[in-house]
């Protein structure tokens, strides 16, 4: 994990951010779309999973097309009472193991900044031309303790079964809100939207 890139996303939803939990639930992302409107956009390459968005053409124009008010149905429907209190469950577990994976990868994304971040005095040195002031700043900068970066622990299943069952949330929740679409989704503009997990699922 120490020699891994360092994602420091911006606020969701933004491009380039980490959904949080709790936008993780039973109405999926069609849902988010239908209420978020202007992203839609991103989509229009994800005929599977949104067959109705389309890049917006001067022939669609005319015809009164607006991609905005194109409704989006659920990615999964009709469930019986047993399926979605089933599914209930599955979605809470995901929310629990997500929750403290995303904490403590952002707990670790936020040390590894402070602690380079107070090591900063190296970048200014280069950039010295006194010899006096030189000496001074390397003599400081000596003074600096070492610190090491803790990485990150992420969440330990207790029994097989319940691994079972997270892995079993895992896929149910990606058919709601399917992960590669929202991690490489791009407009007509070429802007990728970059939604993505940098952390186990």
């Amino acid at each position: 994990m120490s020699n891994m890139s360092i994602l420091y996303p911006s606020t969701f939803p933004s491009t380039n951010s980490i959904p949080p939990p709790c936008f993780y639930n039973m109405q999926g992302l069609s849902n988010w779309l239908n209420n978020n409107p202007t992203y839609k956009h991103y989509f229009i390459n994800y005929p599977g999973h949104f067959p109705n968005l389309y890049a917006t053409t001067s022939t669609l124009s005319t015809s009164g097309y607006n991609l905005e008010k194109v409704p989006l149905s659920p990615l999964i429907t009709n469930l019986s009472q047993f399926q979605a209190q089933q599914y209930t469950q599955q979605l809470n577990l995901f929310r629990k193991v997500y929750s403290y994976n995303s904490n403590a990868y952002m707990d670790y994304a936020n040390n590894t900044s402070t602690i380079y971040g107070s090591t900063v005095l190296a970048s200014t040195i280069s950039g010295t031309t006194q010899p006096s002031t030189l000496s001074t700043l390397r003599g400081q900068q000596s003074q600096i303790p070492r610190l090491s970066v803790v990485n990150p622990t992420y969440f330990r299943f207790q029994t097989y079964k319940e691994y079972n069952d997270y892995k079993s949330s895992v896929a149910l929740v990606n058919k709601m809100y399917p992960f590669d679409a929202m991690a490489r989704a791009t407009n007509q503009n070429g802007a990728t939207l970059g939604w993505v997990i940098p952390f186990p699922l």
